[in-house]
């Protein structure tokens, strides 16, 4: 289930969307955005945390949530055809 970032609140939106279930989606998002997609893929491949992700990259927790949800909204306009 998706989570919304702001709050960590189950968010119904995310349920009909799965970015593990598409890498094209993911690879196009490589190449629009790479530092998004390395944060998808950490989050959703390696299974890292919000504060390990942001450890890893020496960023701000807050800086990663910001950029993984943005990352999910292009990649939610994107397999909705958008």
């Amino acid at each position: 289930m998706g989570m919304r970032i702001a709050t960590g609140t189950p968010d119904p939106r995310d349920d009909d969307v799965d970015p593990r279930d598409d890498d094209a989606a993911l690879e196009d998002l490589a190449r629009f955005d790479p530092t998004a997609a390395e944060l998808v893929r950490l989050e959703l491949k390696s299974g890292l945390s919000i504060p390990e992700i942001a450890t890893r990259l020496g960023i701000s927790s807050r800086t990663v949530e910001r950029n993984l949800h943005a990352a999910r909204e292009w990649m939610r306009a994107r397999l909705a055809g958008g």
